[in-house]
């Protein structure tokens, strides 16, 4: 299978403890110069809120790789599959 080169972003994790609210996380988002898009929700769970860029479905599962930004905030990236 073919696959983009390039990494992309997939999802931001913020942890519940340190963001108690989704404002805060647009607030982070704008601040830290990540796209915020309304369109786009912020899912809650039990110990995290999600803001997706892209669907999981679209990447290649061994390419994907979490990375920490700040305090409660984890990125996971990852490779595109190539689609004919």
């Amino acid at each position: 299978m073919k696959y983009n080169k390039k990494i992309k972003d997939q999802v931001i994790v913020f942890d519940r403890k340190v963001f108690k609210n989704k404002t805060q996380i647009k607030e982070w988002l704008r601040k830290n110069n990540f796209k915020y898009e309304p369109k786009k929700p912020i899912s809650k769970y039990k110990k995290s809120y999600r803001y997706r860029f892209k669907n999981p479905y679209r990447f290649i599962r061994k390419t994907l790789k979490e990375c920490y930004l700040a305090k409660g905030v984890m990125i996971v990236k990852g490779k595109i599959k190539h689609i004919r």
